[in-house]
C-alpha cells in the first residue's frame, strides 16, 4: 500500500501527464509508478482533464439535447401508457 500522500507536486503532475501522453492510462499501473492509490490517480486525471471515460464511465451524457422530452412530457407519456394498461384487452 502506498504511503499516504495528499498534495501533488508540479513534478508529480507533470509525470502523470507525461505517462498519460505515452499511452499509460491504467490507473493501477500509474498508481504503482507514482506511489499513489488508483483512486487518487483517477481523481487527479479527471482534474487535469486527462481522463475521457477511458476506464470509468461518467454520468455526463454526450447525447444532443434536441428532441429529448421534458420531464413533464415524459410523465404524461407514462401516465398515458399506464391508463392503456388498465383498460381490458379486446379481441
Amino acid at each position: 500500500m502506498p504511503k499516504k500522500k495528499y498534495y501533488w507536486t508540479r513534478a508529480e503532475e507533470a509525470e502523470l501527464i507525461e505517462l498519460w501522453k505515452k499511452g499509460i492510462t491504467n490507473f493501477d499501473v500509474l498508481a504503482k509508478e507514482l506511489n499513489r492509490t488508483p483512486g487518487a490517480i483517477a481523481k487527479k486525471a479527471e482534474r487535469l482533464q486527462l481522463s475521457s471515460g477511458t476506464q470509468r464511465q461518467t454520468t455526463t451524457t454526450t447525447v444532443p439535447l434536441k428532441g429529448l422530452l421534458t420531464h413533464e412530457q415524459t410523465l404524461k407519456t407514462l401516465v398515458g401508457a399506464l391508463e392503456l394498461l388498465r383498460k381490458p384487452f379486446k379481441n
